[in-house]
Protein backbone atom coordinates (compact mmCIF):
# COMPACT_ATOMS: atom_id res chain seq x y z
CA UNK A 1 0.00 0.00 0.00
CA UNK A 2 1.23 3.49 -0.73
CA UNK A 3 1.34 6.51 1.49
CA UNK A 4 -0.72 9.36 0.08
CA UNK A 5 -0.26 12.70 1.73
CA UNK A 6 -1.78 16.06 0.92
CA UNK A 7 1.03 18.50 1.48
CA UNK A 8 0.11 22.01 2.62
CA UNK A 9 2.65 23.90 4.71
CA UNK A 10 1.74 25.57 7.96
CA UNK A 11 3.76 28.59 9.09
CA UNK A 12 6.95 29.44 7.28
CA UNK A 13 9.03 27.38 4.86
CA UNK A 14 10.04 23.83 5.70
CA UNK A 15 8.02 23.61 8.94
CA UNK A 16 5.92 20.71 7.74
CA UNK A 17 8.82 19.34 5.68
CA UNK A 18 10.79 18.61 8.83
CA UNK A 19 7.77 16.98 10.48
CA UNK A 20 6.77 14.92 7.45
CA UNK A 21 10.18 13.64 6.34
CA UNK A 22 10.67 11.03 9.11
CA UNK A 23 7.25 9.53 8.32
CA UNK A 24 8.05 9.41 4.60
CA UNK A 25 11.45 7.82 5.24
CA UNK A 26 9.93 5.19 7.53
CA UNK A 27 7.14 4.38 5.09
CA UNK A 28 9.52 4.22 2.11
CA UNK A 29 11.67 1.67 3.92
CA UNK A 30 8.73 -0.64 4.56
CA UNK A 31 7.32 -3.25 2.24
CA UNK A 32 4.23 -1.07 1.93
CA UNK A 33 6.16 2.02 0.85
CA UNK A 34 7.24 0.98 -2.62
CA UNK A 35 5.11 3.72 -4.17
CA UNK A 36 4.54 6.97 -2.33
CA UNK A 37 2.33 9.74 -3.71
CA UNK A 38 2.81 13.26 -2.38
CA UNK A 39 0.32 15.88 -3.54
CA UNK A 40 -0.26 19.49 -2.64
CA UNK A 41 -0.74 22.99 -3.93
CA UNK A 42 1.87 24.72 -6.06
CA UNK A 43 5.03 26.01 -4.40
CA UNK A 44 4.53 24.16 -1.11
CA UNK A 45 7.90 22.38 -1.03
CA UNK A 46 7.00 18.87 -2.27
CA UNK A 47 9.97 18.70 -4.64
CA UNK A 48 12.36 20.24 -2.13
CA UNK A 49 11.25 17.74 0.50
CA UNK A 50 11.71 14.61 -1.58
CA UNK A 51 14.92 15.73 -3.29
CA UNK A 52 16.54 16.53 0.05
CA UNK A 53 15.14 13.54 1.89
CA UNK A 54 15.67 10.96 -0.85
CA UNK A 55 18.93 12.01 -2.48
CA UNK A 56 19.66 8.36 -3.34
CA UNK A 57 16.63 8.29 -5.68
CA UNK A 58 17.00 9.35 -9.31
CA UNK A 59 15.11 12.60 -9.89
CA UNK A 60 12.93 12.80 -13.02
CA UNK A 61 10.98 15.95 -13.78
CA UNK A 62 7.98 15.56 -16.05
CA UNK A 63 7.66 19.34 -16.38
CA UNK A 64 9.43 19.51 -19.77
CA UNK A 65 7.07 18.47 -22.59
CA UNK A 66 10.04 17.68 -24.84
CA UNK A 67 11.45 14.89 -22.64
CA UNK A 68 8.11 13.61 -21.30
CA UNK A 69 7.53 11.27 -24.28
CA UNK A 70 10.89 9.60 -23.61
CA UNK A 71 9.67 8.50 -20.19
CA UNK A 72 6.28 7.43 -21.56
CA UNK A 73 8.02 5.18 -24.09
CA UNK A 74 9.87 3.11 -21.49
CA UNK A 75 8.74 -0.47 -20.86
CA UNK A 76 8.56 -1.90 -17.34
CA UNK A 77 11.89 -3.68 -17.91
CA UNK A 78 13.50 -0.43 -19.06
CA UNK A 79 12.14 1.43 -16.04
CA UNK A 80 13.63 -1.21 -13.73
CA UNK A 81 16.97 -1.16 -15.54
CA UNK A 82 17.31 2.62 -15.88
CA UNK A 83 15.30 3.95 -12.92
CA UNK A 84 14.63 1.23 -10.34
CA UNK A 85 14.37 3.84 -7.59
CA UNK A 86 13.13 7.28 -8.63
CA UNK A 87 11.23 10.44 -7.84
CA UNK A 88 8.76 11.35 -10.59
CA UNK A 89 8.00 15.03 -10.16
CA UNK A 90 4.94 16.73 -11.68
CA UNK A 91 3.31 13.36 -12.41
CA UNK A 92 -0.01 15.07 -13.16
CA UNK A 93 1.56 16.13 -16.46
CA UNK A 94 1.86 12.49 -17.58
CA UNK A 95 -1.05 10.50 -16.12
CA UNK A 96 -0.38 7.56 -18.49
CA UNK A 97 2.98 7.14 -16.79
CA UNK A 98 1.19 5.72 -13.75
CA UNK A 99 0.34 2.65 -15.85
CA UNK A 100 4.05 2.08 -16.52
CA UNK A 101 4.95 2.49 -12.87
CA UNK A 102 2.17 0.05 -11.96
CA UNK A 103 3.68 -2.50 -14.34
CA UNK A 104 7.13 -2.08 -12.76
CA UNK A 105 5.59 -2.43 -9.31
CA UNK A 106 3.76 -5.61 -10.30
CA UNK A 107 6.81 -7.22 -11.92
CA UNK A 108 9.75 -6.16 -9.75
CA UNK A 109 9.68 -6.24 -5.96
CA UNK A 110 12.76 -4.02 -5.64
CA UNK A 111 11.32 -1.02 -7.51
CA UNK A 112 10.51 2.07 -5.43
CA UNK A 113 8.95 5.32 -6.59
CA UNK A 114 7.88 8.64 -5.16
CA UNK A 115 5.31 10.49 -7.28
CA UNK A 116 4.73 14.18 -6.66
CA UNK A 117 2.22 16.54 -8.17
CA UNK A 118 -0.34 19.23 -7.73
CA UNK A 119 -3.41 18.58 -5.66
CA UNK A 120 -6.42 17.57 -7.71
CA UNK A 121 -4.37 16.81 -10.79
CA UNK A 122 -2.59 13.64 -9.70
CA UNK A 123 -3.96 10.14 -10.15
CA UNK A 124 -6.87 9.54 -7.84
CA UNK A 125 -6.32 7.80 -4.54
CA UNK A 126 -8.40 4.87 -5.83
CA UNK A 127 -6.06 4.54 -8.80
CA UNK A 128 -2.97 4.58 -6.61
CA UNK A 129 -4.47 2.13 -4.09
CA UNK A 130 -5.20 -0.23 -6.94
CA UNK A 131 -1.57 0.03 -8.10
CA UNK A 132 0.01 -0.32 -4.71
CA UNK A 133 -1.51 -3.45 -3.22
Amino acid sequence: MSLMHDFTPKKGPNVKNRALLPDLKQKSASKFGRIIVLTGARQTGKTTLVRAGFAEYAYLSLEDPVVRPDFLALSAAQWRQQYPVAILDEVQKAPRLVESIKAVYDLYADARYILTGRLGRCPSSATVRRYSR
